[in-house]
């Protein structure tokens, strides 16, 4: 296995209209990482393309990458080695993955942490085998009040924190179904003793009080957020707009926080 660096290239082409963010923007393909010292490769590659592009790096104002060290290193960093011959090219860390790691250390709690490794593992045992996902569509077609159209669980994203909330939903809308699954498989009939092992404790995991608790809240906390990010990353947002939800989620996240009790005995 080859383990090679590649970095995506973009070009934004910005109207001049104003309190706008963005403009259209175009995939010019990959930046493939060469031999020598990466910072210094990748500096002098992007000079490369962006030649072939008929762009001078003289003329450019931002530069945004998430917090790697080779990329974002204070010193020998791909966006130092870049500033020190261009100062104007200013480094700014990528805004959603500071998001994404934002709501990551707000969520840095244990019973958070245990939730998500046993949502990851009723997953994996679910997904990986044909048996095991039969059984929970019988469930899904047997349960009368099962209204959804789902029919399988969404695996947990490695890196994007906010497109968990896909499983999150996913998980919630197939809660039931899955419990009736796991207890059919827990009993042994037709089923191998490992398996049966697994679901029992998986189905012991899912239905604590201390899990239950710690699933509903972290489904709720990317529901405000993603009904921000999402319209944030069209192309034709109007800054002052944009600005005005930003302040309006702060505000209603204060106000959740200040009357928690009724927040939560809604």
């Amino acid at each position: 296995m080859v383990n090679l660096a590649r970095v995506s290239t973009t070009l934004a082409k910005h109207s001049k209209q104003a309190y706008h963010i963005g403009g259209q923007r175009e995939y010019d393909g990959f930046m493939a990482h060469v031999s020598g010292r990466a910072n210094v490769a990748q500096q002098q590659r992007a000079h490369e393309q962006f030649t072939e592009f008929g762009l001078a790096l003289s003329k450019l104002r931002g530069q945004l990458y998430d917090g790697a060290g080779n990329m974002a290193g204070r010193l020998n960093g791909t966006a130092a080695v870049i500033c020190r011959n261009h100062p104007k090219d200013i480094y700014d860390h990528c805004l959603s993955h500071a998001l994404n790691l934002a709501i990551v250390s707000c969520l840095n709690v244990q019973q958070v942490k245990n939730m998500w490794c046993v949502l990851k593992e009723v997953g994996l045992f679910v997904s990986n085998s044909p048996k095991q996902q039969s059984a929970l569509e019988v469930q899904i077609d047997t349960l009368p009040f099962v209204s959804c159209n789902r029919r399988k669980l969404v695996d947990l994203c490695r890196t994007r924190w906010m497109a968990r909330r896909s499983a999150l939903v996913a998980f919630a809308d197939l809660y039931v179904p899955v419990v009736a699954s796991l207890e059919e498989v827990s009993q042994g009939r037709h089923w191998s003793p490992d398996s049966a092992g697994a679901a029992f404790t998986l189905l012991f995991s899912i239905t604590q009080f201390c899990f239950i608790c710690a699933f509903c809240i972290s489904k709720q906390v990317p529901e405000y957020v993603h009904g921000l990010t999402t319209p944030l990353q069209k192309t034709n947002k109007d800054i002052c707009n944009a600005y005005q939800e930003v302040k309006t989620l702060t505000e209603t996240l204060h106000r959740v926080r200040e009357d928690i009790d009724i927040y939560h005995g809604q």
